[in-house]
């Protein structure tokens, strides 16, 4: 196991593509690198998607001499037969997978998450996409349920305009909807984003946009407190 947890497999995935999974995952990694670096808190990233490798390429552009977590590309096939070593030595380890099941091993790996955060944008399409998407999930809860293994699932609404009718109206209704949600969210920054993300600098935690990942945190607090 890692130095202070288990070796947690934590991902956020969804089959719909452009959701925003990568630039969450580095969001959350950027977050839990900053809090946990007293306690020497182990951060990898598993940058798995083969054909975009965002998260790898957006690290080769910036100061890797930095004491920044660890990416690593590892291609979905080839990380099931690898994810026992890296558990033993990072804490927390984040998987970025491909917006599809076409590439192989992704199946598979879904099989080795513990906690999965499945984001969306507020529209009825991502909504009925991901409620899909959430059925066919449940297969793998119910297996590795089989096999001792428990397996949390939270939404997480991203890219959000929270004065729009629409959100207001679905935030209000997310209790009734197949899977659990945070009661924060990702608030629309596109911009914002795109121009200060960064994978080797820490964070200021003492904003209003940390609430979000703070709740992310507590969720797989209580994960391992099952």
């Amino acid at each position: 196991m890692g130095k202070l947890l288990p070796g947690l497999v934590v991902s956020f995935i969804n089959q719909k593509g452009g959701v925003g999974k990568s630039t969450l995952t580095m969001l959350f990694a950027d977050y839990l690198h900053t809090i946990g670096k007293k306690e020497g808190l182990r951060v990898a990233v598993i940058d798995a998607d083969d054909m975009q490798n965002s998260i790898s390429r957006k690290r080769s552009r910036e100061d890797e001499s930095k004491n920044a977590y660890t990416i690593m590309n590892i291609s979905s096939k080839d990380l099931p037969e690898r994810m026992e070593t890296l558990k033993s030595v990072y804490d927390i380890i984040l998987v970025d997978l491909p917006g599809n099941m076409k590439q192989e091993g992704v199946a598979t790996v879904y099989y080795l998450i513990d906690v999965a955060f499945i984001p969306l944008e507020p529209s009825e399409l991502d909504v009925d996409s991901s409620m899909l998407f959430y059925d066919t999930y449940r297969s793998i809860i119910e297996y590795r349920k089989n096999e001792g293994y428990k397996t949390s699932v939270y939404g997480i609404f991203n890219r959000v305009n929270p004065n729009l009718l629409e959100f207001k109206d679905l935030y209000a209704k997310k209790d009734n909807l197949a899977f659990p949600f945070l009661n924060s969210f990702v608030k629309e920054s596109r911009v914002k984003y795109q121009r200060n993300i960064s994978t080797t600098e820490e964070v200021n935690t003492n904003t209003e946009e940390m609430q979000v990942w703070e709740d992310v945190l507590e969720k797989i607090t209580s994960h391992l407190n099952k």
